[in-house]
């Protein structure tokens, strides 16, 4: 009888899901910048000039490897001395048909400043790094790491290519089996600290690695 006198606002809507697209983007570094490759296969990414020695590649096959997978795999490079967050300003401009990036970078300051960039745009940054330091301060919305002791393995990037393709709500990004993957070497003290900072990592139970824990 008192339903009618039940107020429910919800404040933390941003577009519909008709209004944008879900692709992933990846921005490497090197000498100089090059804009926007859209991969389906890796064989995109040779026939546009990178090589199975680039990070940009490595990131693309752990995407690839899941099932499901992307369908589409947006990649670009920024120039070294330019900024990840400047030249995201400047793919946006011409490109904005994507909401997950992932960089190359390991380094928590690159790390933090496209989180922060993400959380003012409007995106969803994936980051990783080898140790809890990077997570500090960094309890927001747009932005989840993980935390593993085989950074330049790109667990995030196979995270983001295992979940980013369901329906936005239809699955729990945790407890999630990442193809090519491994655990880290974390102790359970260490676990906790990375839980404790909201950050996420692969662990082994049972012998079954799986990503957990807060996102």
């Amino acid at each position: 009888a008192f339903l009618n006198d039940i107020t429910i606002s919800i404040s933390d809507g941003t577009l519909g899901l008709s209004n944008r697209s879900f692709d992933p983007l990846i921005v490497g570094s090197g000498t100089t910048a090059s804009g926007v490759t859209t991969v389906y296969e890796l064989t995109d990414l040779t026939d546009a000039g990178y090589t199975s020695s680039d990070a940009e590649y490595d990131m693309i096959s752990a995407m690839l490897a899941q099932t499901p997978r992307p369908q589409l795999i947006k990649v670009c490079r920024k120039a070294t001395a330019t900024d990840y967050d400047d030249y995201l300003d400047t793919i946006r401009a011409t490109d904005d048909a994507w909401y997950a990036v992932c960089i190359a970078s390991r380094l928590d300051a690159d790390l933090n400043s496209v989180g922060t960039w993400a959380n003012s745009n409007g995106k969803f940054f994936f980051g990783c790094a080898s140790g809890v330091a990077a997570l500090s301060g960094r309890s927001v919305d747009r932005e989840s790491y993980l935390i593993h002791t085989a950074p330049t393995d790109y667990p995030e990037c196979a995270w983001v290519g295992r979940c980013l393709p369901s329906d936005p709500g239809s699955i729990d990004w945790k407890w999630k089996v990442l193809s090519g993957q491994t655990a880290s070497t974390f102790t359970s003290s260490e676990l906790t600290a990375i839980r404790a900072a909201h950050g996420n990592a692969i662990q082994s139970q049972a012998g079954v690695s799986f990503t957990n824990d807060s996102f």
